[in-house]
Parts: C-alpha cells; structure tokens; sequence
C-alpha cells in the first residue's frame, strides 16, 4: 500500500516517511501528493517487483528448475490467447466503444 504511506505484509506495517509524498515528481514511483489524480495510475514500486519475479520464474521455467506439475498441464486454447494477446489488447477498446456506441445511438 505505497500510494497510502505503508508497506507490509500480513499483520506487519511499517510507516513511510510523508516527505516522500511532497515531491510531485515522485508519484510515477508510487508516491502521490494529495491533490494527485490520474485516470489510469500504476504506480512503478509494486508493479516492478511483480514483473522481477514473473522474470525470475519465467528463466526458472525455461531452464526446467521448477516442479514436474509445473510442466504438465497445457492448455491449447490458452496458449492461443497468451500468442494473440497484443492483438487483443489491441482491438478490445474500439470493439467496445464501437459495441457502447451501437448500443446508446442506434438502438
């Protein structure tokens, strides 16, 4: 909870210092000031260690250091949609508007 002023896990909180919440340009990091607003805010600090142990896993994978079960299951229709995910996130939001505007100014 960086954007709240703590970090922890479970039942252990530690306080972070408010100066670090004056500083706009600190706020892509995960530091908002109070009158911060945004439409779309991912802040850097909790993303990044998500995507360092999503690499370090991936390397893990590759290199056969995980579990057997790990290995076993495959879903063709998932691997699929992981080959054609930049294409879906591509075209979701005109599809969508497209879907929202067909909806409220033509029917």
């Amino acid at each position: 909870q960086v954007p709240s002023g703590w970090v922890g896990l479970g039942p252990w909180r530690a306080a972070l210092p408010a100066a670090l919440y004056q500083i706009p340009w600190l706020a892509w990091l995960g530091f908002p000031g109070p009158g911060f607003s945004s439409g779309d805010y991912f802040p850097l600090i909790p993303w990044l260690l998500l995507f360092l142990a999503g690499s370090f896993l991936g390397r893990r994978a590759q290199a056969g250091d995980l579990p057997n079960f790990c290995y076993r299951s495959h879903l063709p229709w998932l691997a699929a949609v992981g080959r054609a995910s930049i294409w879906i996130y591509m075209l979701h939001q005109p599809v969508l508007y497209g879907a929202l505007w067909l909806y409220f100014r033509v029917l």
